[in-house]
C-alpha cells in the first residue's frame, strides 16, 4: 500500500505541471483537523503562534485553503451525548486565518458535538474571524447550494460539501443545519448546477467512509463515479482517519480520504492536496504527506 501511494505521489507531482499556463487559482485541501483534547494541550504547551506556524508551509502560495474542521467551537452549550465531543477554543480561529486557511468545512460528524446551537455559534465565530464555513447554514434554502469562489481570470469554483455519516443525536432548537444530502439528491443537484454553469469547476468535499480502513468501499467507488458522471470535476474525501489511494475516473480525480491533518492520533496518516485551476480546467494535482 505504501509503495503504491509513493508511486501515486510521484505521478501527482509530475502530472499537469507542463500544461499550466496563464493565471491559475491554487486550492489547498487537507483532511481532518481537530483542535481539542491532546491537540489543545500541545497548543497550550508551545503557544498558539508557534503551534500553527508549523503548518503554514502547506498553504504557502494558496489562494484558497480548505480544512475539514472536525471540531466545534461550542460556545458553552451543553455537549451532545455521544462518545467524543471536540470543543475548540475560538481564540484558535484567527491563527488559522494567518497561516492561509480561508474555508472551514463543517459538514462532518463533530461540528454538532454541542448541538445545533453550538454549530450556529461555530458558524458565527468563523465568519467573525474571516473564515467561511462550508457545508452548513442557518438557512435551509441555501444549505444545498454550492459555495461559489471566483478565482483568477475567468475561473469559477463551485464547492459542494456534504457529510455521509450518521450524525448522532443531531436535534436542537436552533436553526443551524449541516448538509446531509442523500446519495440520490446530491448527483441531481450537481447535474443541474453544471447544466446551468458549464464553465464552473465543481469540487465535492465528502466526509464519509469507515474509520481505520485503508481503502474505500465498493459503495464509495460507485457513489464517487455517479458524482463525476453528474458533472463533478474533483472529489476529495476524509473521515476514515487513514490516507487512502486516489483514483482517476474519466480523467477526473477521486481522493477517497486525505486522512488527518491536525489530530492527536496518527502522525503519518495524512496528506495535503494542492490543486491548480486555470479557467475551466484543473491543470495540476499535487499531494504531499503531512507530519
Amino acid at each position: 500500500m505504501k509503495s503504491f501511494l509513493i508511486f501515486c505521489f510521484c505521478i501527482a507531482v509530475s502530472s499537469g505541471i507542463l500544461r499550466a499556463q496563464g493565471d491559475t487559482t491554487t486550492l489547498v485541501i487537507t483532511g481532518d483537523m481537530m483542535l481539542s483534547r491532546g491537540v489543545a494541550k500541545e497548543i497550550q504547551r508551545v503557544g498558539r503562534q508557534p503551534f500553527f506556524d508549523r503548518y503554514k508551509k502547506y498553504f504557502a502560495g494558496a489562494d484558497i485553503g480548505i480544512v475539514n474542521y472536525e471540531s466545534a467551537t461550542g460556545g458553552g452549550y451543553p455537549a451532545v451525548r455521544k462518545r467524543y465531543n471536540f470543543d475548540s477554543d475560538p481564540r484558535n480561529l484567527p491563527y488559522l486565518k494567518k497561516i492561509g486557511i480561508t474555508h472551514l468545512n463543517l459538514a462532518n460528524n463533530h461540528a454538532i458535538d454541542f448541538g445545533a446551537c453550538g454549530l450556529q455559534f461555530t458558524q458565527e465565530e468563523c465568519a467573525h474571524h474571516g473564515l467561511q464555513p462550508l457545508g452548513s447554514s442557518a438557512d435551509s434554502a441555501t444549505l444545498f447550494t454550492p459555495t461559489i469562489i471566483k478565482g483568477k481570470g475567468n475561473t469559477t469554483i463551485a464547492l459542494f460539501a456534504c457529510v455521509r455519516l450518521r450524525l448522532e443525536r443531531y436535534r436542537d432548537s436552533c436553526a443551524a443545519i449541516i448538509n446531509q444530502d442523500t446519495e440520490y439528491n446530491l448527483p441531481v443537484k450537481i447535474r443541474e448546477y453544471k447544466r446551468q454553469h458549464p464553465e464552473a469547476v465543481v469540487v465535492v468535499l465528502l466526509h464519509w467512509g469507515t474509520e481505520e480502513v485503508s481503502a474505500p468501499s465498493k459503495a464509495q467507488e460507485f457513489y464517487a463515479h455517479a458524482l463525476i458522471d453528474s458533472g463533478a470535476d474533483l472529489i476529495v474525501g476524509c473521515g476514515s482517519h487513514t490516507l487512502q489511494e486516489y483514483q482517476t475516473y474519466k480523467t477526473k480525480r477521486i481522493y477517497y480520504s486525505l486522512g488527518d491533518f491536525i489530530f492527536d492520533r496518527r502522525r503519518d496518516e495524512g496528506a495535503v492536496l494542492t490543486v491548480r485551476i486555470c479557467g475551466q480546467e484543473i491543470v495540476e494535482w499535487r499531494m504531499v504527506r503531512c507530519f
